[in-house]
């Protein structure tokens, strides 16, 4: 996988097709993907070419900091988790400069998208 800039990587079922996926955060190019687990690419591919789901934004500074995976609402399906280090948001108060933001997108569909999901 070529130009995926991995600043942090996970792996589970946030696909709900039962097999393990990819998650990978690249804080670089503010964005996180994953990769469908039981693909079978061979050779150098760019990283949007396989992946599956794509979260990203030109407006969250570190977006793809760190990513994880587990079922946060209990429906037995994975949960994909993005945080943002850094992130200055008007929401914060004064005080939490740099406090950051944690983003969840709820898994278990095989065809999310979400290109430019947070601007």
């Amino acid at each position: 996988m070529t130009d995926a800039y991995a600043s942090a990587l996970a792996s589970a079922d946030v696909t709900g097709d039962g097999k393990n996926d990819l998650i990978v955060g690249a804080r670089q190019r503010r964005q996180a993907f994953v990769v469908a687990g039981g693909s079978r690419f061979t050779g150098s591919r760019s990283a949007l070419d396989i992946a599956v789901t794509v979260v990203r934004s030109a407006l969250v500074t570190n977006l793809g900091w760190d990513v994880s995976a587990g079922d946060l609402d209990f429906d037995a399906r994975a949960d994909l988790v993005v945080s943002s280090f850094g992130a200055q948001v008007a929401a914060h108060p004064p005080e939490f400069t740099d406090a950051g933001l944690v983003f969840v997108i709820y898994g278990g569909t095989s065809d999310l998208i979400f290109a430019n999901g947070f601007e």
